[in-house]
């Protein structure tokens, strides 16, 4: 499974994948298919084992919130279908991120797992003395945070004039 483990998860059973598995996404807007490229990028590789993934702007069985999701995966014949109950674009990154942990594994697996936030707000403090951190190493920090279900960066260099009252 992955950490932390979903509010609510009815599995009947897992699958199996090997190692090469191709990840496809239908999608209805290029907002939509840029967060699937953001989540698992721009190639997913042509394996022989593919994981088709379908996204729909509904919540069934979910407490309101703008980042609850549900993913209902089941295996096809040929390979494994995943698809993503949500209603807002947060709630559809979080969820594939929640799916690519999965997919990570070597064991998936199957039914439906439902998940949302404890809390609103969750991430991390940027806050330092001395050398900043790079532009490109502040979106890895970003990028990872996401993938663990964070949502906000505070800024606070402590050697800003602006920081001290």
């Amino acid at each position: 499974m992955y950490y932390p483990p979903p509010k609510r998860s009815d599995i009947i059973g897992e699958a199996i994948l090997p190692d090469d598995c191709s990840v496809s996404f239908s999608c209805s807007s290029p907002f939509e298919r840029k967060i699937f490229h953001t989540v698992f990028g721009k190639s997913t590789g042509q394996g022989a084992y593919p994981v088709s993934i379908r996204a729909e702007y509904r919540q069934p069985d979910l407490p309101e919130g703008a980042e609850a999701f549900t993913l209902v995966l089941s295996e096809n014949g040929t390979g494994l279908s995943a698809a993503v109950y949500c209603l807002t674009d947060a709630a559809l990154t979080r969820a594939l991120f929640k799916l690519k942990s999965l997919l990570n594994g070597k064991a998936v697996p199957l039914g439906r797992i439902s998940d949302y936030p404890s809390f609103a707000l969750r991430g991390y403090i940027e806050g330092f003395y001395g050398k900043p951190w790079t532009h490109s190493q502040r979106l890895d920090m970003m990028y990872f945070m996401a993938s663990k279900g964070e949502n906000c960066v505070y800024y606070a260099p402590k050697d800003d004039p602006l920081h001290h009252g």
